[in-house]
């Protein structure tokens, strides 16, 4: 493979969409930026024990992720309170 095919690739398989009822803006930089792998090997979660652990991850995401969940302001309009974008409800 080339370099070109490669860019080309990596441009193009990168199209995931982001969670409903998250800021689109913020999404892809927020997406753990390696911060939730690194705490899961901290942590010692593997396949094995990763029931045990559930309740641990969620408190991580929603501690992470939660700046990031768009909220209705008084006109009914969904804004981001991280980067301050405002949406129109779909």
């Amino acid at each position: 493979m080339n370099l070109v095919e490669t860019i080309k690739g990596f441009f193009s398989d990168n199209k995931k969409d982001k969670p409903k009822g998250y800021c689109p803006n913020c999404w892809g930089r927020q997406q753990y930026e390696g911060h939730l792998y690194e705490a899961i090997l901290n942590e010692g979660i593997s396949a094995q024990n990763i029931s045990a652990k559930t309740g641990w991850i969620e408190a991580y995401a929603k501690e992470n992720l939660g700046g990031i969940r768009l909220v209705k302001d008084q006109d009914e309009q969904l804004v981001c309170p991280t980067c301050k974008v405002v949406f129109k409800p779909s």
